[in-house]
């Protein structure tokens, strides 16, 4: 429960955008926060390693590798940093709601059928949502960045890929391919 209020706590990250680009009280600018963050958490992660520590929401077999909230908090500063506010948004809501989501159906006797569409119908309305809400787009590109986004995003989650957490790819691999083709569309 702690790793699933963890994922759905992400969704307050995106406060950043909210932000002014040039924060008055500090003199900074905001990317500046996002490289801070991301020192930190990779800071204590060489710690935590070095030290060999163990806490709540660690998984057992991260203990002597990179932990997920490491990879979590380094997809989140690159989709923040790199793409759009709108396709980052995507990215973060459809990690922060839909992972634990299957989570959650894994462990439910349901039919897989069920297990598949209704994560993936999830991050579909999420992405047709923030995509339309952004503005600036024709429907059919909405649709189909969400549809595209959605296609790449709930498989990052099921295909586990040694040393790659699958939070990593479910933040960067929907990013990816909304942004090629919002190029091409």
């Amino acid at each position: 429960m702690v790793r699933r209020a963890v994922h759905v706590g992400l969704v307050f990250s995106l406060v950043y955008y909210l932000m002014p680009v040039d924060l008055p009280v500090l003199g900074l600018r905001r990317w500046v926060l996002l490289i801070g963050f991301i020192a930190v958490i990779l800071g204590f992660e060489v710690y935590r390693l070095r030290k060999n520590m163990v806490f709540l929401g660690l998984r057992p077999h991260e203990k002597n590798q990179i932990a997920s909230f490491a990879y979590a908090a380094t997809g989140l500063v690159m989709v923040m940093w790199l793409f759009p506010h709108e396709i980052a948004a995507v990215s973060v809501i459809g990690l922060a709601l839909i992972d634990p989501l299957l989570g959650e159906l894994r462990r439910l006797r349901i039919p897989t059928v069920v297990k598949v569409l209704l994560p993936m119908g999830g991050y579909w309305l999420i992405a047709l949502s923030v995509l339309h809400f952004a503005g600036g787009r024709e429907i059919w590109e909405e649709l189909t960045m969400g549809a595209a986004a959605m296609l790449v995003a709930i498989p990052s989650e099921w295909f586990k890929i040694e040393y790659v957490d699958d939070d990593f790819l479910m933040l960067l691999t929907p990013a990816i391919v909304m942004a090629w083709l919002s190029l091409i569309l």
